[in-house]
């Protein structure tokens, strides 16, 4: 059985989490021809992300890759040198 998560964002929470317009965030909820949309659940006509795999999709579109949550790393900062 599925476990279900508590952390069920709106559209709203979502773009205010990841500091993006709602209008771009839904764009990559409707448009499938967009490469790595976003994902999401509708509730009926309610649009609803899961903030873990929200989270998830923003770090494998990082451009240093893919970071685990899991080890509650964050991405790694470029050290500039003196």
């Amino acid at each position: 059985m599925r476990k279900i998560s508590t952390d069920v964002l709106t559209l709203e929470e979502v773009a205010a989490l990841l500091k993006v317009k709602t209008s771009w965030l839904y764009q990559r909820t409707c448009d499938r021809s967009i490469r790595g949309g976003i994902p999401h659940f509708k509730l009926g006509k309610l649009l609803r992300f899961d903030k873990a795999e929200v989270m998830d999709w923003f770090w494998g579109m990082h451009r240093n890759g893919r970071v685990s949550r899991d080890q509650g790393v964050k991405p790694r900062q470029v050290k500039r040198s003196h």
